[in-house]
């Protein structure tokens, strides 16, 4: 999930353009029926990371383009909907030129997040990014939010140094690293382990893990909560139907040891289009072993749904502090391309 591109060209730019105190346009919601205009914006804005992860916006926004009087249907017959994604803007004469949206997390009304915090490259250095972030927590606020987390790459000081201004914590680092599917032969976990599929609404597993693993610095800010990882049945199936009409199949896969679980890896495979495929990997560093043979089995489920594309990229996100994971993806030729950190807030 994007956050930020408050890019690093901000640093280089700043002393050619002075920023200004006093900006024209003005901040206002976003209608859904300017999805397009948001998704130019986010071209613009983020095409260096488009182009370092091999993946398009427009094709994977596709799909949703054609759910949007559905989607406004349901935010009438349950206005609740809203907070899974809400659009602030800010406007010059129609055009959009900074964005941010927010999203409260799963079922838990406290917990948000923030991301895609953009600006338009000939509007940068200008103060917008900070005006965007302190009217996304001003509307948390107003919806009863009590922690905010957010993303943003290592190489970008510039945001990541608003960030900090603004009272985010840092609380853990992930990389991201690039490959493809052509390695996809499976393994086999080692003696006492077994792996499942987790089922659509078994959130406890996934909880239970992410509680035990979370940093002294996360459980001092945004401590996991069981609510963040449930929704009902009926938001269960809209996201369900969100992620097919973008192209792509959600996979869990569960690791467990003595009935234990010790790894999750999140696997959003892409069925058609050219965007990659995207592995997220949960795992306790007691039992890294089992990383290698669960990376391939991910990576032949990917296979399978394409067979026609055994080059298809694939991107991998896990925690920075997995030292042998990282080396068996090296190993099979993946490539990392960024590190991003998470940071977080708690609001008074």
């Amino acid at each position: 999930m994007i956050s930020d591109s408050i890019d690093v060209t901000v640093a280089r730019n700043a002393a050619a353009r002075p920023a200004s105190s006093t900006l024209p346009g003005h901040l206002r919601k976003m209608n859904l029926g300017e999805f397009d205009a948001m998704v130019d914006l986010m071209e613009l804005a983020f095409a260096e990371d488009e182009a370092r992860e091999g993946r398009s916006i427009r094709d994977e926004t596709n799909g949703i383009r054609s759910m949007l009087p559905f989607r406004k249907l349901m935010m009438k017959v349950a206005p609740g909907m809203e907070d899974r994604f809400y659009a602030l803007v800010w406007e010059i004469n129609g055009q959009f030129v900074s964005l941010v949206t927010v999203s409260q997390q799963g079922n838990d009304k406290g917990r948000w997040y923030i991301f895609n915090v953009s600006t338009h490259p000939d509007y940068r250095g200008r103060g917008l990014a900070r005006r965007m972030v302190n009217a996304a927590i001003d509307h948390i606020r107003s919806r009863g939010g009590k922690r905010i987390l957010l993303d943003v790459r290592s190489d970008n000081e510039p945001a990541y140094n608003l960030y900090r201004s603004l009272g985010f914590l840092h609380l853990e680092s992930n990389g991201e690293f690039k490959g493809s599917v052509r390695q996809a032969t499976d393994q086999t976990l080692p003696g006492g382990y077994s792996s499942r599929p987790l089922k659509s609404g078994e959130w406890q597993p996934r909880y239970e893990l992410e509680r035990r693993l979370a940093t002294p610095e996360m459980n001092s800010v945004c401590p996991p909560t069981p609510d963040q990882f449930q929704s009902g049945r009926f938001m269960r199936g809209i996201e369900a139907v969100m992620l097919r009409v973008q192209g792509f199949k959600a996979k869990r896969l569960l690791v467990e040891q003595a009935g234990q679980p010790v790894g999750f890896l999140d696997c959003t495979i892409r069925v058609k289009g050219d965007s990659p495929h995207r592995l997220s990997l949960t795992l306790d560093p007691a039992h890294a072993a089992v990383a290698a043979p669960l990376i391939a089995r991910a990576l032949k489920m990917c296979a399978d749904r394409r067979p026609d594309r055994a080059e298809h990229p694939v991107l991998v996100a896990l925690g920075t502090h997995h030292t042998q994971p990282i080396a068996h993806l090296r190993q099979l030729g993946f490539e990392e391309i960024e590190v991003t950190h998470t940071l977080g807030i708690g609001l008074v």
